[in-house]
């Protein structure tokens, strides 16, 4: 609802076409954004993550009948998975309508290294008006993989919105308040997986956890509980999932973080992930992994330690952290993320006000798919 909301802002008339895990088929009109909702009669016969062929003819269908019927001009597709439906649109290509493929994730390298994948994606990204791509790194090691593609170029990043940027300082949760009993703590944010290298993390943060406190927002995953929940030092976690708007109240008050994506795909080396903005932009410091997006925000803001990996080695990991126990060393960083000016630069405001502008030169109506 981002898009929508932003777009609505603007001024733009805008409607939403999606399919829900639910299933449930329904129009709403929200404001003035008109949320069409599909549903699929294959789902209905075959489990989650089966009969995908099945789901995804009719899915194509139904969306093509409702772009074809829709006033809007200019159409957005948001998801990486819209192959097939983008295939069968393109080759009878509506001339009144502008279709951008807002390209969030990049293509799993299965798709990139077979030729007739391949094949089907180079076709998609040359007959598109607009590409929008997550960041710049990402953009390039796709457009790498082939040797023209005629489609314009956009980049739209995570940042987060100004308002969250500029709010105030957040109170502690009391009940975190409590659990601390005055100690301060280092926040992992979002999902404690192996793919995240939590481990290598707890690993390197044991030792301090006489001084310190570790706190996850988000799942604690099963695999990683029952490696660590013998530990001693398992009762000085503190795990909870909270709704998104009550996050920034446990990333205000937080000593430090990690931001680690290992490096098992492109999509994930090249990644953009939302926690860093998020804490970064509150004036928490990282330590961050060696992916090519996290090193050129954290370089450029000075707000923490970039390792020379993507958080694997717990050694590299240990050293940084001991670095930002330090207090003196964790002043500088903070005294760095106080002084940059995030709201001009880094806000999602400004940038899509941009793209919209780049993206139609005119008042329009948008269709988000």
């Amino acid at each position: 609802m981002k898009w929508i909301d932003s777009l609505d802002e603007m001024g733009h008339t805008s409607e939403l076409f999606i399919l829900e895990d639910n299933n449930l088929r329904g129009t709403e009109t929200n404001n003035t954004i008109k949320i069409t909702r599909t549903s699929l009669w294959w789902r209905r016969i075959f489990s989650k993550r089966k009969g995908y062929l099945f789901k995804a003819c009719e899915f194509a269908v139904k969306s093509i009948r409702h772009i074809k019927n829709s006033n809007a001009d200019t159409i957005i597709f948001h998801d990486v998975q819209h192959y097939l439906t983008l295939t069968l649109l393109l080759f009878n290509k509506p001339k009144n309508k502008r279709i951008i493929w807002d390209l969030h994730e990049l293509p799993h390298k299965f798709l990139l290294n077979n030729c007739l994948t391949k094949q089907v994606i180079a076709f998609i990204l040359n007959r598109v008006n607009g590409v929008i791509y997550t960041n710049e790194h990402r953009k390039d090691f796709l457009l790498s993989k082939f040797k023209e593609i005629r489609s314009k170029r956009y980049v739209l990043h995570n940042y987060p919105s100004k308002s969250y940027i500029t709010a105030d300082r957040n109170e502690i949760p009391p009940d975190l308040s409590d659990w601390l009993a005055g100690r301060s703590y280092a926040l992992w944010l979002g999902m404690a997986s192996t793919k995240r290298n939590f481990l290598t993390f707890y690993q390197a943060l044991k030792p301090h956890l006489n001084e310190i406190r570790l706190v996850i927002i988000g799942r604690l995953h099963k695999d990683i509980k029952e490696q660590i929940c013998t530990d001693p030092e398992y009762e000085f976690i503190y795990n909870k999932f909270v709704r998104h708007d009550e996050i920034v109240r446990y990333i205000d008050h937080a000593r430090f973080s990690a931001v680690f994506y290992k490096n098992t795909s492109p999509n994930n080396f090249y990644c953009e992930p939302n926690r860093l903005y998020q804490l970064l932009t509150r004036g928490v410091p990282v330590v961050g992994g060696n992916n090519p997006q996290i090193i050129t925000l954290v370089r450029k803001c000075n707000g923490g330690i970039i390792l020379s990996d993507d958080g694997t080695e717990v050694a590299g990991v240990k050293g940084a952290i001991a670095t930002l126990m330090d207090e003196h060393n964790l002043c500088v960083y903070r005294s760095s993320l106080q002084r940059f000016d995030f709201s001009k630069l880094y806000a999602w405001e400004e940038e899509f006000k941009s793209l919209i502008k780049a993206l139609s030169g005119r008042e329009g109506s948008v269709k988000k798919h």
